[in-house]
């Protein structure tokens, strides 16, 4: 039998990381389930609420403001998704996804447990560590559609300026990248320069070149978040 306490430490070592990984994993199942559990307590606690009942007439608000009720379907992944385009090669964490989001860690981490079977450009990188690789369909990117107003708004008061700014035509964007990638010559330019020039948001830019840009063959990736137009 060997001596050397770094064999002894390593075995120890190997074991310990053994069972991290077993935690890890049982404890992103218990808090998939608690997230499950939770869920469907809100749904029941809902119907019971919203239920009618033959002594008692439906309670009025006294503030006059309607109770803020969960997400839009679709809407936390269309969100999730644009951090990470984003976030680029280097992905996210759940924590800090989380925070970004203002929503708790325990809700994104249910969510990364279907998730990749829907859309398998996400990739596990590391512990609790996502990323995309690959382009994504536009849809993916879409949040939920919004509902129509019930009432119309009410007219304009007389004396008040209409704003004369006008809207920005389809397709400008995209003519305003390719006309500043061109100028930018082979060396070509990042998307936050490029954000700096045309003055819109980067994370703008990230998604238009992951899906509209994606479909331009003239556009070349020479980098990360790098890109040039080759004539």
């Amino acid at each position: 039998m060997s001596n050397n306490p770094r064999i002894g430490l390593y075995r120890e070592a190997m074991a310990l990381e053994d069972q991290r990984a077993r935690l890890q994993a049982e404890l992103e199942r218990v808090t998939s389930r608690l997230n499950a559990v939770q869920s469907q307590l809100f749904d029941v606690e809902s119907s019971a609420a919203s239920a009618p009942t033959a002594s008692a007439a439906p309670a009025v608000s006294t503030s006059g403001r309607r109770s803020r009720g969960r997400s839009r379907r679709g809407e936390l992944k269309a969100r999730v998704l644009k951090e990470l385009v984003a976030a680029g090669s280097k992905g996210l964490r759940v924590k800090d996804l989380a925070a970004t989001l203002g929503t708790k860690p325990a809700n994104i981490y249910a969510w990364f447990q279907t998730a990749p079977k829907r859309i398998p450009q996400i990739k596990k990188i590391g512990e609790a560590h996502y990323r995309l690789e690959g382009s994504l369909a536009a849809k993916h990117l879409a949040g939920p559609a919004k509902q129509a107003p019930a009432a119309k708004a009410a007219p304009a008061k007389r004396g008040r300026k209409r704003s004369t700014r006008p809207l920005s035509k389809r397709g400008e964007l995209a003519s305003r990248i390719l006309s500043t990638l061109k100028s930018a010559g082979k060396e070509g330019l990042k998307v936050r320069e490029l954000a700096d020039k045309l003055g819109v948001k980067y994370k703008n830019l990230f998604i238009w070149f992951a899906t509209t840009g994606k479909k331009n063959k003239s556009i070349k990736k020479v980098g990360e978040a790098h890109y040039r137009l080759d004539a």
